[in-house]
């Protein structure tokens, strides 16, 4: 079989240091601190998740029996880290981002590290290399998520059960834990669950061991039944973390039309029909998820590469381990549970377990294809495919909000005005780190807003007036980046990126008309 396709085999004494494989790993942590600090844009706030775990983290820093009224406030593996850091570091941009930074290492040295012994390091790196250069998964690394949180947790649980062969009982009960743990991140963690279930049960075969699987499921039911506990005991429902997960579809949301409020998620073809296309065309209720997905700027290429190396593959009848078509099917039940089964509004967010399937699928199709080719032109394919994934990942990652200039434009607006301000909702939200903002009064009701506009100034201020109440812009800091000559002559030309949004932070003043 060729090289990069098979089972690896230690060689060599015991204590050589695998500097390629150092070197390898290096190079992936580089690429992906590159990509975050071109635009570090971890929190958002405004109306996100990134905001309503902030403040569900510091509910539970000020009381520890904090009673979660929402379901992004129950899910305590992403709340309990970030109230624990923000408590000892205090908050700030770096500081709410490390739960979910801490989660993305823990997927690449967990998918580099098993890819490395039972592939190959070449099928390792091209792996990782896909997952730093997937738009979505560098955007989630440094945000407050539930998304990033829980493919950790499920890496690392399916991880720990390929080191212990199914028999170690030490690993596998840690594996099962962290199975249960990633519950605790989101009940969406049910699918890759699942998956790594069957996925062990295949791979078992005749000989699966029950007592092993039963010794995983009560690990894995161990963090599930603390956190019913902990509810029953000190806020009356054992389950009422699942209770506010079924209702997640009550809450407002413009995402979703007023009359599927609440409705229930389960099996739902009316909710599904419900929500949005935000890219690509609107074909049928249907197949519009996956239309989502392979338009969406921030997954589309590694979809099309995924796809593409595993027909390639079949055409070139490149040997590959026989299990590699079923990374596809998994990533496909994934989709299929979250978006048909649980009615998940089909954002590219939504499916990090299913797009690191891909990925591994891909590395290993792609490290066969290359072994089987003459080393320069494995290069000349290899390379160009590369510095797209790069041009595409920088570029969604530089057309991203600057959080950063918004937080600095916000500071020096509150110290030089000269009278008494309000914050929007959204804005302060949007500030909510910004200790300046924090002064601010929350009453709609000021003379004077600082508010954000994503449109302008001058199209809030008229969003603002009224038939009674006239609105002025006293001050404006716009927002647009500077782009750099390069960067300019691909956004004329709709390279890559498109014309920047004339947003900008505004100090409104209101008045009585003719007052």
């Amino acid at each position: 079989m060729q090289a990069g396709t098979h089972v690896q085999t230690s060689s060599g004494p015991d204590f050589a240091v695998p500097w390629t494989a150092i070197a390898a790993a290096c190079f992936v942590a580089g690429l992906l601190a590159a990509m975050l600090a071109l635009n570090w844009h971890g929190f958002r706030g405004s109306g996100g998740d990134d905001w309503q775990y902030l403040d569900a983290a510091r509910c539970l820093r000020g009381n520890v029996l904090c009673p979660p009224e929402t379901h992004w406030a129950a899910r305590h593996a992403i709340v309990g880290p970030l109230a624990a850091v923000t408590a000892l570091f205090g908050e700030s941009h770096l500081t709410v981002g490390l739960p979910s930074l801490l989660a993305t290492f823990v997927v690449l040295a967990t998918v580099f590290l098993s890819m490395r012994h039972i592939i190959g390091l070449h099928a390792a790196l091209i792996t990782c290399l896909m997952l730093v250069l997937t738009p979505v998964f560098v955007d989630r690394a440094v945000r407050p998520n539930a998304d990033m949180v829980e493919l950790g947790w499920t890496v690392l649980s399916a991880g720990l059960l390929m080191l212990s062969r199914g028999t170690h009982r030490p690993l596998l009960v840690a594996s099962g834990l962290c199975a249960g743990m990633a519950f605790g991140a989101r009940a969406t963690a049910f699918a890759p669950v699942a998956l790594i279930v069957a996925g062990w049960a295949i791979a078992a075969g005749p000989h699966r061991s029950w007592r092993s699987f039963a010794a995983w499921g009560l690990a894995a039911a161990l963090p599930l039944a603390a956190e019913a506990t902990f509810h029953g005991v000190f806020h009356g429902s054992p389950l009422l973390r699942w209770t506010l997960e079924l209702n997640h579809t009550a809450i407002p949301s413009t995402a979703l039309a007023a009359e599927y409020r609440g409705a229930f998620p389960v099996f739902n073809p009316a909710l599904i029909a419900a929500w949005p296309v935000r890219f690509g065309p609107d074909v049928h209720w249907s197949v519009n998820g996956l239309v989502n997905l392979f338009f969406s700027p921030s997954v589309a290429l590694t979809l099309v590469v995924a796809v593409g190396s595993q027909i390639l593959v079949r055409l070139a009848h490149v040997p590959v381990p026989r299990w590699t078509p079923l990374l596809f099917v998994g990533a496909l039940s994934h989709f299929a549970v979250l978006v048909y089964g649980l009615g998940i509004d089909p954002t590219p967010r939504m499916f990090l377990p299913g797009i690191a399937l891909l990925c591994v699928a891909a590395g290993i199709n792609i490290a066969a294809l290359s072994a089987r080719l003459p080393i320069l032109t494995a290069g000349a394919i290899l390379v160009p495919l590369f510095l797209l994934f790069l041009a595409r990942t920088a570029s969604v990652q530089y057309a991203a909000p600057d959080m950063m200039a918004l937080d600095r434009a916000a500071t020096q607006m509150i110290a030089s005005a000269r009278q008494p301000l309000a914050g929007g909702a959204n804005t302060l939200r949007m500030l909510a780190l910004n200790p300046a903002a924090q002064t601010l009064a929350h009453t709609a009701n000021s003379r004077s807003i600082l508010v954000f506009a994503p449109k302008g100034c001058a199209a809030q201020a008229q969003s603002m007036a009224s038939p009674d109440t006239a609105a002025a812009v006293l001050s404006d800091t716009p927002l647009a980046k500077s782009d750099p000559p390069l960067v300019a002559w691909m956004r004329e030309r709709r390279i890559l990126l498109t014309p920047q949004a004339p947003a900008a932070l505004c100090i409104i003043a209101r008045s009585p008309r003719g007052g």
